[in-house]
């Protein structure tokens, strides 16, 4: 409850504006907004799914039956909601994502940690849930984030792109350990272990077998997105800015994403995006999935991980 009433009086504010708040004449207005705000916190808080990230572990599910709901009713608030806050879009990620309702379930976790970065390999997708933030509890979707593994220093070498005029300006990041490329709300950039371990579950996936030229392509592709602003109305067909999910879509389109209409753009979400990889039809491989509670950390199956996204889009 009282993450709910930080995200209302935000939302008060930002729908009341600086530029009212001395002017004695536009205070009925800003009571009608903030008003308006409060009801729309309310609102979101009320329909944010809090679906246990723990579920039982079968053996096999029907992963088409299981994620046919998969991700139908994506605009968690109306239309007209959403455009009220149209011009504030960047104001309103910043303000969600810098309020912390506690620590990530899986931050701090090195056993966790070590287990997955023993797996990674140049161009692994990377699909995390971070409900420890506000912005992660809004929305209800179960993974919400991306990011993509570009490897260290020998990994890079292995593959022949150590030298490559696209990596050479970053080798100094990436021998700190800033092995991951990601769009993290500000621009897309690199980060090292401990950032991006501000989760609560992570799901690994690997593309389909590609040949060097092409993977050199895409290496060089992520590399040059380095510095791109951050894309906060979630517009795939947006080149001049990024969001997570729109950084695989720019290096790797020929996977055939789930491109789908959100609020009256194309956008793309990880838990559809993941899901379609599950159901066997973007041709990504499994290759496991870790996830925390306030107790313990687990490794889950891909049967699992099927049924945790599920339960957040019942049909």
């Amino acid at each position: 409850m009282a993450s709910a009433f930080g995200f209302i009086i935000v939302i008060g504010e930002i729908a009341g504006g600086n530029r009212m708040k001395h002017d004695a004449t536009n205070r009925r207005t800003r009571l009608r907004n903030v008003t308006l705000a409060l009801c729309i916190g309310l609102f979101a808080a009320s329909c944010a799914k809090r679906v246990d990230s723990t579920t039982d572990p079968l053996e096999t599910i029907d992963y088409d039956l299981a994620l046919a709901g998969c991700c139908e009713g994506a605009e968690p608030l109306p239309r007209e909601i959403s455009a009220f806050f149209e011009g504030s879009a960047s104001t309103v990620v910043h303000t969600t994502r810098a309020i912390k309702l506690r620590q990530g379930y899986l931050q701090n976790n090195i056993a966790a940690q070590d287990r997955i970065y023993e797996t990674l390999e140049p161009l692994d997708l990377i699909f995390v849930s971070i409900k420890s933030l506000l912005s992660g509890q809004i929305t209800g979707y179960y993974l919400n984030h991306t990011a993509i593994y570009l490897g260290t220093e020998t990994q890079l070498r292995a593959i022949d792109m150590w030298d490559d005029p696209s990596v050479r300006p970053y080798h100094d990041q990436i021998r700190a350990g800033q092995t991951v490329i990601e769009a993290n709300g500000v621009d897309v950039r690199l980060v090292d272990q401990s950032t991006l371990f501000e989760i609560d579950a992570i799901a690994l996936f690997r593309p389909p077998h590609m040949t060097a030229a092409r993977q050199h392509e895409i290496v060089a592709t992520l590399f040059d997105t380095v510095g791109t602003p951050f894309d906060y109305h979630f517009d795939v067909s947006d080149a001049d800015s990024i969001y997570c999910a729109e950084l695989l879509y720019v290096a790797m389109p020929e996977l055939q994403w789930p491109v789908r209409e959100i609020y009256g753009r194309p956008s793309l979400l990880p838990d559809e995006m993941a899901a379609e990889a599950l159901r066997g039809r973007n041709g990504l491989h499994f290759l496991g999935y870790i996830y925390g509670t306030p107790h313990e950390w687990g490794v889950g199956s891909r049967a699992m991980l099927g049924q945790v996204i599920a339960r957040h889009w019942p049909t």
